[in-house]
């Protein structure tokens, strides 16, 4: 699986945009009910997991919310695909855009 991201260390996003967080929502899908509760029980028990704001079900996927510093995205997102290759990243945005979601 090929992914690319970018985060200046000056906690600017790529795109231009400075935030002191960012809110990432990823979403986790097993082939059965149990296969996701394992997926997002392992995130949850692991260094990623104490950045997770909520979950909620969708249609048969966990929807996952993580908010963190510029500065730990690199190290959460090679953390969560070494965990849960299963995970598709939906959005990255400042913390302030997803408020509300």
């Amino acid at each position: 699986m090929a992914y690319v991201y970018s985060i200046a260390t000056n906690g600017a996003l790529a795109g231009g945009f400075r935030s002191s967080s960012v809110a990432l929502e990823i979403v986790i899908g097993g082939k059965t009910a149990d296969d996701t509760h394992a997926y997002l029980t392992r995130l949850l028990h692991s260094p990623p997991g104490v950045c997770v704001t909520h979950t909620h079900d969708s249609g048969g996927s966990a929807v996952v919310h993580l908010d963190m510093a510029p500065d730990d995205f690199s190290f959460m997102l090679d953390t969560l695909f070494a965990l849960v290759p299963q995970a598709t990243v939906r959005a990255l945005r400042p913390r302030a855009a997803m408020e509300g979601n």
